[in-house]
C-alpha cells in the first residue's frame, strides 16, 4: 500500500486583484529579505507571484512594510495558498 501524494499547488496566476500578507517589518529591505527566505523554503507555492511591498505609517508610531504576494485570482485560491503556507508553519492572512 502507497501513501497518498500530497495535492499539488494549483498553477500560480501572475494577475488577480487578491492579496495575501506574509509579514510586517520594520524595513523595505526586511520584507525583500523576508520574501526571499520565503520563497526559497516554499519555492513550490511562490513559482509565478510576485511581492508587493507597501510601506504603512501610522501617527506616532514606527513604519511598517507589509510583505505581501499578489496573483490571486479570487479570495479560494488566496485561502488555498494561507493553508499551504500555515501548513508548513509560516505565517499567512488573505487580504484584498
Amino acid at each position: 500500500m502507497t501513501a497518498a501524494a500530497a495535492p499539488a499547488a494549483p498553477p500560480a496566476a501572475t494577475t488577480g486583484r487578491f492579496m495575501v500578507q506574509l509579514a510586517a517589518v520594520g524595513s523595505e529591505d526586511g520584507a525583500r529579505s523576508e520574501w526571499d527566505r520565503l520563497s526559497r523554503r516554499a519555492p513550490e507555492l511562490f513559482e509565478g507571484r510576485r511581492a508587493v511591498v507597501q510601506k504603512l505609517e501610522r501617527d506616532g508610531q514606527a513604519t511598517l512594510y507589509r510583505l505581501r504576494a499578489a496573483g490571486f485570482p479570487d479570495p479560494e485560491a488566496a485561502q488555498d495558498f494561507c493553508q499551504q503556507m500555515r501548513a508548513k508553519n509560516f505565517a499567512c492572512i488573505p487580504v484584498r
